[in-house]
């Protein structure tokens, strides 16, 4: 139950986010794009990282 409170806070937050950053691409264009797409890939390779550690190391 507290994973899911917490994911979905995190989901929202990042909803939120994605939302604020579209707004200022109306405005900045392409330049808050690319820094909107840097921001996904790094919290896409944290947890594929976490994902990575837990449980490909182990089998190694």
């Amino acid at each position: 139950m507290e994973n899911d409170f917490f994911s979905n806070a995190t989901h929202g937050t990042t909803n939120a986010a994605k939302l604020f950053l579209q707004g200022l691409s109306a405005r900045y264009g392409e330049v808050i794009e690319i820094i909107s797409h840097f921001i996904n890939l790094m919290i896409f390779s944290n947890k594929f990282h976490k994902r990575l550690d837990n449980k490909i190391l182990p089998i190694l």
